[in-house]
């Protein structure tokens, strides 16, 4: 399994690119076979089929315990991971004998940069990634 991390400090914008790449996924022919909302406001897991492979997208990472079940619910049945993980003292270590492993660092918004754009600049390099 391939897994893309999405790492960067807590509120700038990990769980609304998480949805940013939901929605372009499924706005350009994925077929969603889940869409589950989870415990913490606007956080969700979705497992979807696109371009022949099964991806899992999971915007809940605040926690590592959160992340490790997530790589552990997942890595039997899908293709590719995609998930947000909050940056904090003790790192998110994947094992690289194991998975595939891509870490993007969150953009986030500058005087020259917006959201929206910083958003939209890290879904294109997950999809690009998948």
């Amino acid at each position: 399994m391939k897994i893309i991390v999405l790492e960067g400090l807590p509120t700038t914008g990990k769980t609304t690119t998480m949805g940013m790449v939901y929605a372009t996924l499924v706005a350009n022919g994925a077929n969603q076979i889940s869409f589950t909302p989870l415990n913490t406001p606007n956080d969700f897991e979705a497992v979807v089929k696109y371009e022949k492979k099964k991806l899992a997208i999971y915007s809940e990472g605040d926690t590592l315990k959160n992340c490790y079940a997530a790589i552990n619910k997942f890595a039997p049945t899908i293709d590719v991971l995609v998930m947000a993980y909050s940056r904090k003292k003790i790192q998110l270590v994947i094992n690289p004998k194991l998975y595939k492993e891509i870490r993007l660092q969150k953009n986030v918004e500058s005087a020259s940069v917006h959201r929206v754009q910083a958003n939209a600049t890290d879904c294109k390099a997950i999809i690009n990634n998948i």
